[in-house]
């Protein structure tokens, strides 16, 4: 697990072009956080302890406030807390989560050959107003 912690940070390291100023690290000191990471707070699930190695490169926050053995396990219960976090949102963000959005919803309109069979005169005017609040509330303007 160090191993794969370091080879985590030394990653995103390289791709921020800063290898260079990643410190050598002791290992064995980073493979001792591990064990007391499950013999001393009694952490049972490793599955848990490498999905948190996986998503932490992902979070701008933590993956430079993580970068050692020790802090890994100083940090572990906020890391898995703000994992759970980013997942949720990701997953209600990608419309696949089926709660509400907050958002009004937009009838879609179908298309024909005939220009008769668009929306009303009124119904594009309601569109219209729809867009214009919508972008007022973007900006924080009143419509």
């Amino acid at each position: 697990m160090a191993n794969y912690l370091k080879e985590k940070i030394d990653g995103f390291a390289e791709e921020a072009n800063v290898a260079h100023l990643v410190k050598r690290s002791n290992m064995q000191v980073w493979a001792d956080s591990f064990r007391l990471l499950f013999e001393v707070d009694e952490q049972e699930d490793e599955r848990l302890v490498f999905d948190v190695m996986e998503w932490l490169p992902s979070h701008s926050f933590w993956r430079i406030n993580v970068l050692s053995g020790s802090t890994f396990r100083e940090q572990f219960l906020k890391l898995v807390l703000v994992m759970h976090e980013d997942k949720a949102k990701r997953r209600k963000g990608s419309g696949g989560g089926g709660g509400k959005s907050g958002k009004t919803p937009i009838p879609i309109v179908q298309q024909s050959s005939n220009p008769e069979d668009g929306p009303s005169e009124e119904e594009f005017a309601e569109l219209m107003r729809q867009a214009q609040a919508s972008q007022a509330a973007k900006t924080g303007e009143r419509p």
